[in-house]
């Protein structure tokens, strides 16, 4: 009965082939999800989440700069005597400045030097606008860090989100991107309590030091901190790849694996991105 039952299964398929050919693309269905779920089995989601941290600390630079200055733009004018026209331009430089780093700076250094260098190129440019900024001791001068802090910005923006959804496995990817949101916004409120609380404590008065030079000075700590700690972050595999280095790109994923990832497992992950590269 049983064997009866089975034969009129296979001639209802024979002759119809349309249920075949459903019957088929259910079973790939069924197992997509596996296949989806074993393929970044081989990366740990720790080391990807610190380098992620890591590629954002220049987000949190900018943040601190939009909640720092305003708090420290009123002493600001009054040190420099600046117009109302000057004070608007010194409070949207950054983000005029910060357009000119996203559409030039950035993009030749991404393309041609790398994710890795463009955010260090960026963690530079903030530290030394920062300074600039703090030590500014005309209008001019003040511009000039705001512009190299708007450029530096600009670059580690675009940057960062290229090079995290780069580094990021598929299943945390949306999470991991997320990340510049979530710096910047942090940095806003520790820019502004920062920047509140060294107003009202008068931190640097007792070394003739303005506060609002104090604040300002301190939106370069995020990015001393990358500094600190970038010889830890790897260049992205798919930069590596696509500029023809598979064994650079090789010892990136590596630094990305779990550790008791094969060498065979690290391999597969190399092909696989040779085959997405060469598609797009």
């Amino acid at each position: 009965m049983h064997g009866s039952v089975e034969m009129a299964k296979t001639e209802e398929t024979q002759h119809n082939p349309l249920r075949a050919q459903e019957s088929t693309a259910s079973s790939d269905d069924e197992r997509a999800p596996l296949a989806l779920l074993e393929e970044d089995d081989w990366q740990s989601s720790q080391k990807t989440f610190g380098v992620a941290l890591l590629a954002v600390l220049n987000q949190i630079a900018f943040g601190y700069d939009v909640g720092a200055v305003s708090q420290c733009l009123q002493p600001i004018e009054r040190t420099f005597r600046l117009t109302q026209l000057q004070t608007g331009f010194v409070t949207s430089a950054l983000n005029y400045f910060a357009a000119a780093g996203a559409l030039m700076v950035s993009g030749a250094l991404l393309d041609r030097y790398g994710r890795r260098k463009a955010l260090i190129a960026a963690a530079w440019l903030l530290i030394a606008g920062g300074i600039a900024v703090a030590a500014a001791n005309s209008f001019e001068a003040l511009v000039i860090g705001r512009l190299l802090q708007g450029l530096g910005v600009g670059c580690s923006w675009s940057a960062s989100g290229i090079y995290v959804t780069e580094i990021a496995p598929s299943k945390l990817r949306g999470s991991l991107v997320a990340l510049v949101d979530v710096a910047i916004n942090l940095g806003i409120i520790v820019g502004y309590c920062a920047a509140f609380l060294v107003d009202a404590t008068s931190l640097g008065r007792s070394l003739s030091i303005a506060p609002w030079r104090v604040s300002m000075g301190l939106s370069a700590l995020p990015s001393l901190v990358f500094m600190l700690f970038v010889i830890s972050l790897p260049e992205s595999p798919r930069w590596l790849v696509k500029r023809s280095r598979p064994i650079a790109a090789k010892r990136s994923l590596q630094r990305l694996a779990r550790p008791e990832a094969s060498d065979a497992d690290i391999d597969a992950a190399l092909a696989s991105l040779g085959e997405t590269v060469d598609e797009t």
